[in-house]
């Protein structure tokens, strides 16, 4: 069955010349390599015209940026973002970064919010403690009043937090980045992996990114990423699961034609309406573009 246009829900800029992207800096980040492998062929710019090259043939018609650790004031990111999709079109939504836990924080995202492309925060928590800190709620009460969406950056140890998070803020819409992080392969890993996002995909507002599988495995094939995929949209249900790419990092494991070739593939097996809904519908629908 032939696929929908594609909104690619999850890919990053950066201009290295003019930016502070510490983890892309001359400094290796042991923490990166963990789980990216090598990732000195990304540590170089990525422009929005090197974007377009890699969706040319690929009827990629909308696109998501998420923020990319930016150093210093993060509005700039976003202004910078903004500036481009003014004179590309592209990205056709902006997800932020917002140091929720301070004072200033609601003053902050009103910024942001001057850039009309914004839709939403993330934050990424890869240790326990940020999504139960109460100043980092105090600043994401406002997230629901302003209408910003939050993409959930975490890993399944840090889950049941994350689902805390979800229960106690009803209004705000979430969608859990890059399938929930399965970074290994084991019986083990993967069967409390599949019980954690079970539990962020029984809140109705959590959605899910079938995104970043390279990242778990740098050697991928078809066969190997088909059953996360199928597994992380069985659990949210096709209408709450959506695709992208989380490019460039993923460059380091595919080509862009590549990666979407084998999503054709995966998705095969849904139904037309469940088709249009994974590879676009959703994430217009989720980020109101």
């Amino acid at each position: 069955m032939d696929r929908p246009p594609m909104v690619d829900a999850h890919i990053h800029l950066w201009n290295l010349d003019t930016q502070n992207h510490e983890w892309l800096s001359d400094e290796w980040s042991e923490s990166q390599a963990a789980y990216l492998g090598d990732y000195t062929p990304i540590k170089r710019n990525f422009l929005i015209e090197d974007l377009l090259e890699d969706f040319a043939g690929h009827d990629v018609v909308k696109a998501i940026h998420v923020q990319a650790d930016w150093g210093g004031n993060q509005v700039d990111e976003t202004r910078w973002l903004q500036s481009i999709a003014d004179e590309f079109g592209y990205p056709h939504g902006i997800v932020a970064r917002t140091n929720l836990w301070q004072p200033d924080a609601a003053a902050e995202l009103e910024d942001h919010l001057r850039s009309p492309n914004v839709r939403g925060i993330r934050r990424l928590a890869y240790e326990p403690g940020m999504f139960m800190d109460p100043a980092f709620r105090r600043g994401f009460a406002h997230l629901a009043r302003l209408g910003l969406t939050f993409d959930l950056g975490t890993l399944w140890p840090q889950m049941s937090e994350a689902f805390d998070l979800v229960k106690a803020f009803p209004d705000t819409m979430f969608v859990l980045g890059h399938a929930g992080m399965p970074l290994q392969r084991s019986p083990e890993y993967l069967e409390a992996w599949r019980a954690a996002i079970r539990m962020i995909a029984s809140a109705p507002n959590a959605f899910v990114k079938v995104s970043g599988l390279g990242m778990g495995d740098h050697r991928w094939t078809v066969d190997s990423l088909r059953p996360i995929a199928h597994a992380t949209i069985e659990t949210f249900g096709p209408e709450r699961s959506m695709l992208a790419t989380n490019w460039p990092v993923d460059r380091l494991y595919s080509t862009y034609g590549e990666l979407i070739a084998a999503y054709e593939e995966i998705t095969s097996v849904y139904t037309a309406d469940e088709i249009q809904g994974l590879w676009r519908g959703n994430a217009e629908r989720f980020y109101r573009i």
